[in-house]
């Protein structure tokens, strides 16, 4: 079940709703993100699957543009009083639920959020910490609302997040410094160096060009090389570390239900 749910009004939010679907599922991939025109298949019970999204959820989205408040039924009242209202009905569950809500405000929409404008089973809304999405600076804000999610749903992970850089990745060449053993191993194709005593295996050119195997700088025996050049004191060519280079390995058009 999808962790994150997105809520918004048809006619007011869908636009922005849908920048942050977008983004949250390039983030986290899209079974993590519920979005009804998407989540929900064909001939599927949009009732049922927009009750279960909320319940599954632990995190509701909650978008507001500049209409939120006003956009009115046919009868000229407002939509969000109505606790039939899908919007209205999505954010009640949320909050018996325990699910932390999230607005997301339009930067044209009016903020911060009043409680005297909100039906008394939604007060709620008025004190939970909103963001403000300004359109220039879309990606601070997009940034914003995922680390956001980071924090309130353990075990996600943002794909756009750089891993840090660690010390310890191999160099171009590395020196072997030891009895018997001059010259540089370059290509990143180098085998571990053991100090102790020992024996030096699979090794495909000691001395010269190629070397694959773990190297001994301590007393021991050299076995299963093709060349062993004890007293070689040649310089290492580019030429012999080369190596063959590997192979490389619409929004969806429909009839939507009227939110």
């Amino acid at each position: 079940m999808p962790e994150i749910f997105v809520n918004y009004r048809t006619g007011d939010g869908q636009d922005l709703a849908t920048i942050v679907d977008r983004d949250l599922r390039g983030r986290f991939g899209a079974e993590h993100v519920f979005m009804d025109h998407r989540s929900i298949p064909a001939g599927g019970r949009f009732e049922n699957a927009l009750i279960g999204g909320v319940w599954g959820s632990k995190v509701l989205l909650c978008v507001i543009g500049p209409t939120w408040f006003t956009a009115a039924d046919t009868e000229g009242r407002r939509k969000i009083d109505d606790p039939q209202d899908w919007i209205h009905h999505e954010l009640h569950l949320a909050f018996e639920n325990g699910v932390h809500v999230i607005p997301i405000l339009d930067e044209r929409a009016e903020s911060p959020i009043r409680v005297d404008e909100l039906p008394k089973r939604l007060a709620r809304l008025a004190s939970c910490q909103y963001r403000t999405y300004r359109h220039r600076e879309s990606d601070s804000a997009l940034d914003r609302i995922a680390r956001d999610i980071l924090d309130l749903v353990p075990g996600l992970v943002d794909s756009r997040q750089q891993p840090p850089r660690t010390t310890d990745s191999p160099s171009s060449g590395t020196h072997v410094q030891g009895s018997g053993i001059g010259g540089i191993w370059g290509g990143g194709r180098i085998g571990p160096v053991i100090t102790g005593p020992g024996d030096q295996y699979h090794g495909d050119v000691f001395g010269g060009s190629k070397f694959l195997g773990p190297a001994n700088t301590g007393s021991g025996t050299f076995n299963n090389a093709d060349r062993i050049t004890m007293n070689d004191k040649r310089t290492v060519s580019s030429a012999d570390n080369s190596y063959p280079e590997e192979p490389r390995s619409s929004r969806e058009a429909g009839e939507e239900e009227n939110r």
